[in-house]
Formats: structure tokens, C-alpha cells, sequence
């Protein structure tokens, strides 16, 4: 498990005031949101495709069903199970994704096990998320519910008892689905780690959230993303809130009451304050892109609005999966972030040896690299004393003696090194930071 980053937030989030909501809600009989609780702020797509909102909502919540619940026994039911979804390696190295479910009943968990599947694979047919998916592990945790599906499905006055107690219409907003992120941690401790949560709720209905400040709350994870199980546009909100996560990446979107930025530059990665001659003069942020065709349509430029401001402050593309959900792709500023953040968080090389330890001529050391697609370009290489030995390049398992190290009273040292020659990376740091080794120490031996 690698504690993740939390994205840091553009200084313009720092001014946002509370949004109004985009639909008043009638009265509710799940009567969810106490007062005086602690709230935290949240992004919303209230419509499919669309740009995205950030309001306010409780980290708790309460329905009329909630003090009579009570736990499913564990002899009945599968509460509480875990599943591997897809587990490519230990959690010391992999980013831990923990996809739990609400509003299915104890007969339901097949249908949850099934929209979990769906959707991850919805949000890893999106690249980079496609390539790098083998440093990631999935899985998936039941949490049974009294009732199936979740409070104001259809309308605002439908309350279930559910094992989250997720709701539409939080905050008086339709599309806005909440949940009890204190269910949801105890839920998600239950996996081997959680470095994100995705809650997927039982409905037809579209909507979803993006929690973002978690650990700041005292959380052990930063992200917890909510959506509906079989809509099939839900996906993308996960897809977006991961980006905040693992790629570290702003918001591309405006809000026109903003107006113009008159600070300085921003610390986001996919927003700057600088035109494409000024970014290319000073070679800052994206300027390594600036003129290549992207994969969203277009060239990488410099598009005025962006980190909510609609002037003064400028994006990589036209449009990207960070400025609305009509698009699935990222730009190859926030390719490259994302492909960052997936190393910043997961290790693609490991071996059964530990790094450091003391090992003889003869013994067999044994490596492996995650598994990755096409994006990628992963190279093995090996080193004995820091010289490379370029015959030994690519495999995954060799003896100290099998690469030339000499039996002459001496103590050697040998180095295995994967590097992501990936082109959708021109940073040198982000290339540095692909880069992994491991090394051993070879006792002295005259044999």
C-alpha cells in the first residue's frame, strides 16, 4: 500500500465558494444530511457529458431506517467478503483500488460482483489507466443491505435501508449520490489495503461523486469515488476522480462567475497562467508538448480557461476527460501525469531476493515486472560493479556468475533495472522516477 498524494488543490479551489444546486430537491423522506456534522467537499456531474460542480456534503449520514438497522449475521450472508478482482502482485507494490457495493441484498451480490467488473473495465478501456492497469490491484468487498437499491431512486422521497446508507439528491442535488464514508472505511478495511474506494451503488439512475480531502479527516485513503451500477455513463465519474488521486491533475472546467485570474502562477500540472511562446521561452510546464497532435482531437496548445477561472488561466487541449465527460481520453500532459502517479504510487519491478541482501556467485536470482501494455516500453537491464551487461538485457532470472562476476576473493555488487521507455513520457524526472532498481551485494569468493 502506498499512501497517496493528496492532488493539490488549484489556488482558485481555495476561493470557492459553495455552489447552488442545480435542481431544488423536494422534501425527502430519508431526511439524510444531519446538521452540525463534519462536511467535506465533493465534485458532481450533474449532467452526462457534461462539465463538473464541486459543493459541500456531510461525511455522515442518516435515514429513517438507520438506528433500526443492524448487522447481517456473518453465518447467513457474505457481508463483509472480499474478492480479488484483479491482483497483479504484493500491496507493498501495488496502488490498492477497493471497489465496494450498496443497496444489494444478500441474493444481489452476483449483480454486484458483475457491475464492479463492468465498470472497472469501463474505466481501464481508458489509457493510460488501459497500459498501467498491472500496477494496480482491485477488489472488491459485499456489503448486504437490508433493501435493494438506494434512497431517492426514483424520486426524492424513497428512502432504503442500505449498508452505506448512499442516497441521490444530497445536498438538494439529484445527480449528487452520497454515502456514510464511515461505513465505507470500515467496509473498505476489510480488503488487504485501500488506497482508493469506489462505491458502486445499485441503480439505473446516473450520478455519482468524487470525495476528494479524506485523510485530512482522519481517513487511511485520500479518494472515494461514488456511482450507479448500470448506468452505462456512471463510469467516467470514477474515471475523472481517480485522475485527482494518481495523476495529481486539476480541473480543466470553468465557471463563468469567476471571471478573470489576476493571481500568479498555479501549482497545477494541466493549468498555467502562460501562453504556448511564454511556455515554450521559459520551457515550463507542458512546453514538451506544445504543437503534437492529441489523442482528444487537436494540437496541445494553450486553451484559455481553465481550474475554474474562464479567463486569465490556460489548458493543454480543447477538451479532455478533466474538463468533461464527453471525452475519454486524457491529453498527453495528463497521459504523462497519470503515468507519473502510477509509478509515484506502485512498484512494476520486484523480486523474491530482497534488495540489499548479501547472495553468492552461484545463487539464482529471480525478478519480476509488472505486467503492462502498450503504452509501455519496458526494459530489464543488467549491471555488475555499475556496468552494464547488455547480453543479459530482458531477462527475468540469472546467477551472479552467469553475468561475469568474477570469482577473485572480491566483494561485487550486481543491479537489476526496469526503465519505462514509454513516448508518452518527456520529462526526465518523470522518466527518472519509471525507473526502478534493485541491487545485491555479492560476497567475496574464490570459486
Amino acid at each position: 500500500m502506498h499512501t497517496l498524494k493528496a492532488a493539490a488543490p488549484s489556488t482558485s479551489v481555495a476561493l470557492l465558494a459553495l455552489l447552488g444546486a442545480a435542481l431544488a430537491a423536494p422534501a425527502s423522506a430519508a431526511d439524510p444530511e444531519p446538521t452540525g456534522k463534519p462536511r467535506v467537499g465533493v465534485e458532481y456531474f450533474p449532467e452526462p457529458g457534461g462539465p463538473g460542480h464541486r459543493t459541500e456534503v456531510p461525511l455522515t449520514t442518516e435515514t429513517k431506517h438507520a438506528a433500526a438497522r443492524t448487522a447481517p449475521s456473518a453465518a447467513s450472508t457474505t457481508d463483509g467478503a472480499v474478492g480479488r478482482l484483479s491482483v497483479t502482485g504484493s500491496s507493498d507494490d501495488r496502488l490498492d483500488v477497493v471497489i465496494v457495493g450498496d443497496g444489494y441484498t444478500a441474493g444481489e451480490q452476483e449483480a454486484f460482483h458483475s457491475a464492479a467488473a463492468a465498470k472497472w473495465a469501463d474505466i481501464t478501456a481508458i489509457e493510460p489507466y488501459a497500459s498501467y492497469q498491472g500496477l494496480m490491484n482491485v477488489w472488491t468487498v459485499d456489503a448486504v443491505s437490508a433493501e435493494s437499491g438506494i434512497s431517492g431512486d426514483p424520486t426524492a422521497d424513497v428512502a432504503k435501508d442500505t449498508a452505506l446508507g448512499s442516497y441521490f439528491w444530497c445536498s438538494q442535488t439529484e445527480r449528487l449520490i452520497c454515502a456514510d464514508i464511515d461505513k465505507v472505511a470500515s467496509y473498505a478495511a476489510k480488503a488487504p489495503d485501500a488506497d482508493l474506494v469506489v462505491v458502486v451503488s445499485h441503480s439505473t439512475k446516473y450520478g455519482g461523486a468524487g470525495y476528494s480531502g479524506l485523510e485530512a479527516e482522519g481517513y487511511p485513503f485520500d479518494g472515494v469515488s461514488t456511482l450507479s451500477s448500470d448506468n452505462e455513463q456512471s463510469s467516467m465519474i470514477a474515471a475523472h476522480e481517480i485522475a485527482h488521486s494518481v495523476g495529481l491533475l486539476a480541473d480543466e472546467y470553468t465557471y463563468d462567475s469567476y471571471g478573470t485570474w489576476t493571481g500568479g502562477e498555479l501549482p497545477d500540472i494541466n493549468s498555467s497562467i502562460y501562453t504556448a511562446d511564454r511556455m515554450a521561452a521559459d520551457r515550463s510546464k507542458w512546453y514538451r508538448w506544445l504543437g503534437e497532435t492529441d489523442p482528444t482531437g487537436g494540437t496541445v496548445g494553450t486553451y484559455e480557461g481553465s481550474s475554474y477561472y474562464p479567463y486569465g488561466i490556460y489548458r493543454p487541449t480543447a477538451n479532455s476527460i478533466m474538463r468533461a465527460l464527453d471525452i475519454r481520453d486524457f491529453n498527453l500532459p495528463g497521459r504523462e501525469a497519470m503515468i507519473a502517479g502510477f509509478y509515484r504510487e506502485a512498484n512494476a519491478l520486484s523480486s523474491s531476493t530482497p534488495s540489499g541482501a548479501t547472495i553468492r556467485r552461484t545463487d539464482r536470482i529471480e525478478v519480476k515486472r509488472a505486467a503492462l501494455g502498450a503504452l509501455a516500453a519496458p526494459e530489464l537491464r543488467w549491471y555488475v560493479d555499475g556496468v552494464r551487461v547488455k547480453r543479459a538485457t530482458g531477462l527475468t532470472a540469472a546467477a551472479p556468475s552467469s553475468l561475469g562476476v568474477p570469482g577473485d576473493g572480491r566483494t561485487h555488487t550486481v543491479t537489476v533495472e526496469s526503465v519505462d521507455r514509454t513516448k508518452s513520457v518527456r520529462d526526465p524526472k518523470i522518466r527518472a522516477a519509471a525507473t526502478e532498481r534493485l541491487t545485491w551485494r555479492v560476497k567475496a569468493s574464490r570459486r
